[in-house]
């Protein structure tokens, strides 16, 4: 018998928008997988509950905002806005293209690339959502081949590295802000965690015990985001440890 496992990830390091981030990612990859609620009542309770807090875990980051504004992010931000223009722009190069496999692909990423027209018009953590949700639609086999065949990857790569310069500073500025925030920020923090695990624990308990193909899809889910944030915690350890490293150095 398999015995399946949760793939290591220390959510307490997650960053706040971060942590919200990454139960968005949750939500969208269960939606898109049309597995239904309704087979597990259970589980469909804990999945509504966690769901039912993100808005208004989501809107208390919305109060740090207005101090985390600066000159540097400023810059940052229209960095990752120029680099979504650079794509949009590249994109469209091929929009009255005669080349009928340039066009199918025109058409499919344009289609995907539409439900974003107004990114930029978002707050800061909205747009780091968004283009995240963005740039895994690209990822994603059915839009991947297409942004190989227009060679549009080392655009799509500057938009990802640049978000994720971005959120990096913003999302540490948040976190050494947490500290004057409400205690109702930290306490639905600690709350919506404890609920994640306690949803997480019970799909591997149960894909270990039934075995079932309902509960080991739900866990590949869990597991697949999982991963997705673990490498974004270990690039931010080793980019921790370069700097220490070139600090060391230059003493």
């Amino acid at each position: 018998m398999k015995k399946y496992k949760l793939n290591k990830l220390e959510v307490s390091r997650l960053h706040n928008a971060e942590f919200a981030q990454f139960l968005i990612r949750f939500f969208e990859d269960f939606d898109k997988s049309n597995i239904s609620l309704d087979e597990d009542i259970d589980f469909k309770n804990k999945f509504e509950a966690l769901n039912n807090d993100l808005p208004a875990f989501n809107r208390t980051l919305n109060q740090v905002r207005a101090k985390e504004e600066s000159k540097q992010l400023a810059i940052m931000d229209k960095h990752r806005g120029d680099d979504m223009k650079a794509f949009r722009d590249a994109l469209n190069a091929y929009k009255n293209s005669r080349n009928e496999n340039y066009k199918k692909a025109y058409t499919v990423l344009n289609n995907v690339i539409f439900q974003y027209k107004k990114v930029e018009s978002n707050n800061y953590e909205e747009q780091t959502i968004l283009i995240n949700s963005l740039i895994n639609k690209f990822k994603e086999e059915e839009c991947s081949k297409y942004i190989y065949i227009l060679k549009l990857k080392e655009f799509l790569d500057t938009l990802e590295k640049s978000n994720i310069d971005f959120n990096e500073l913003f999302s540490h500025r948040s976190y050494n802000s947490s500290k004057k925030m409400s205690v109702n920020v930290l306490d639905l923090r600690r709350k919506m965690t404890s609920q994640y695990k306690v949803l997480a624990d019970y799909i591997l308990a149960l894909a270990n015990v039934k075995e079932s193909e309902y509960y080991i899809s739900i866990l590949a889910i869990i597991n697949n985001i999982r991963n997705y944030y673990a490498d974004i915690l270990a690039r931010r350890d080793g980019f921790s440890k370069k700097k220490e490293i070139n600090a060391q150095i230059n003493q």
